[in-house]
């Protein structure tokens, strides 16, 4: 379900972590909304595209971008985020909403002052906890996103979902390593071949305590 979404946090010192579930389910169903097809969605600078393919009944993809607003205090923050659940696992579209509608609620209540990359880490952790409890183990998805401000950049992974970058030649730059048997064992072996055929999922949000 592509979509464009803006968020606003604020520097309150209400406890951030009990809107969080209650952000979380508002979002939830939101992003559940998910047309079957082709659709796309543009925002400035910044546009998002999804595809159910020629082979699977429904699209189980969810992808966003969200710019968080904090105050006059500390710049905007602007996250991408994209989760494909997993199609040979029960309700992997359900997972891939509420592991959307976790992690970004997560991100948005964070304490007020943490960096980026905390942000992100604590967020990825959340979602994969809120997975685990409605589907213990049976359902789960991928996830990768990116969050910058004025003068970082950060990102988190987790599965098969993966993320270029551009070089200074403008050539695409893979920048994040499968979580499949194949990806483990190019990283350990110092290769990086995106067309190895074992796509098995080694890490998936919503795996439990083994996430890392």
């Amino acid at each position: 379900m592509p979509l464009v979404l803006e968020a606003m946090s604020t520097d309150s010192h209400s406890p951030y972590t009990s809107l969080r579930g209650e952000v979380a389910e508002r979002l939830s169903s939101f992003f559940s909304d998910s047309s079957d097809g082709r659709s796309a969605s543009i925002d400035a600078g910044a546009a998002v595209a999804s595809s159910q393919g020629p082979h699977r009944p429904r699209n189980e993809d969810r992808c966003a971008v969200v710019r968080f607003r904090f105050g006059s205090m500390r710049p905007d923050i602007r996250l991408g985020i994209i989760c494909d659940g997993m199609g040979g696992m029960a309700m992997g579209g359900e997972a891939a909403s509420l592991a959307m509608a976790a992690f970004v609620s997560a991100f948005a209540t964070v304490e007020p002052n943490s960096p980026i990359e905390q942000r992100l880490a604590k967020s990825c952790q959340f979602a994969n906890e809120e997975v685990f409890s409605a589907f213990r183990g049976e359902a789960g998805t991928t996830l990768t996103a990116i969050a910058f401000g004025v003068d970082v950049c950060c990102f988190a992974h987790v599965g098969d979902s993966r993320l270029y970058g551009l070089d200074q030649q403008r050539q695409l730059d893979l920048l994040t390593s499968d979580d499949t048997v194949s990806g483990a064992v190019n990283a350990h072996l110092g290769q990086d071949d995106e067309d190895d055929l074992d796509n098995r999922l080694l890490q998936f949000v919503g795996i439990g305590d083994e996430l890392e």
